[in-house]
């Protein structure tokens, strides 16, 4: 599935492009190995190009190392290029993982992407670092290209766009593909016998924001604000905790551009819609530039 990614010379590991890991139990440890060998068997006649069994700790644990460290790994790309989250949890059926991922591998390669994917196989859970363009315009608009159809391939394979975290900020604006406009517009009308004032996480899951910045001006991106519906005031928000989780330093100094919000600076009034930004500001928008 990612021979083009793996490349040669992967040291203890069976032969293929990519590999899944599982472990096996038992009342003794014999019978563990067992239940692992008789896995093994149905694998290989099941098409499987080669199989390890890994009985002793050490060798377990610096298996399951390799697993643990891919969050940081996959943000880099062989050639030294950077890869970055954003469609971290996609999952379907487990019986659909494998279709899924080939049809997933061809969008990438419309689209001109390189990801290398991980997660939790045996859940249908696929955890993904795509090396996106984030910081041209032309890089944006295929960032959301890219979203809109695979969130079409993930209910087409009856899956979830978000299968063990949250929607969030980079695919709340793309529910309705799954859910539908009626049951989001529940969705919309339950919030707001509760928080009647849209105070709470506005421009989030209920009227999300759009997933990309609408100004095209790098001095405008980096900073970050939210726009209430209802009170008209700006509410300052935080990198989400999973920008900063990850095990990587370098995924930790970077904030991906898909985690920032229309508006481009912080304000406590409505922006100027009267003014309009003068000859030689080109790329920035009419909302932001009252406040330069």
């Amino acid at each position: 599935m990612a021979a083009d990614l793996v490349g040669k010379g992967a040291d203890g590991l069976p032969d293929g492009g990519a590999w899944l890991f599982a472990e096996t139990g038992g009342a003794s440890p014999a019978e563990a190995a067992a239940r692992a060998e008789a896995l093994c068997r149905a694998a290989r006649a099941d098409g499987a190009t080669g199989h390890a069994l890994v009985t002793d700790p050490a060798g377990q644990r610096a298996l399951w190392r390799i697993r643990e460290d891919a969050s940081g790994t996959a943000t880099r790309m062989p050639d030294g290029s950077e890869a970055w989250p954003g469609w971290e949890d996609c999952a379907v059926p487990p019986a659909q993982l494998g279709p899924y991922l080939r049809d997933f591998r061809s969008l990438l390669a419309q689209h001109g992407l390189r990801g290398t994917p991980y997660g939790h196989f045996g859940d249908g859970c696929i955890h993904v670092r795509i090396d996106f363009d984030l910081l041209t315009p032309p890089g944006i608009r295929r960032f959301r290209e890219f979203s809109t159809d695979l969130a079409a391939l993930v209910v087409a394979h009856g899956g979830s766009l978000s299968g063990e975290h949250g929607d969030g900020q980079a695919r709340a604006e793309l529910l309705p593909a799954m859910y539908g406009d009626e049951l989001v517009g529940v969705f919309g009308r339950f919030k707001d016998l509760w928080d009647p004032a849209a105070g709470l996480n506005p421009g989030m899951l209920v009227r999300p924001a759009p997933s990309t910045p609408t100004c095209a001006s790098p001095r405008c991106r980096p900073a970050r604000s939210r726009w209430s519906s209802a009170t008209r005031t700006t509410t300052a928000t935080s990198p989400p905790p999973s920008a900063a989780a990850s095990a990587s330093p370098s995924a930790v100094r970077r904030s991906s551009v898909r985690d920032r919000p229309t508006s481009c600076v912080r304000r406590t009034a409505p922006p100027a819609t009267s003014s309009t930004p003068p000859a030689g500001a080109p790329g920035c928008c009419t909302r932001c530039w009252p406040a330069r």
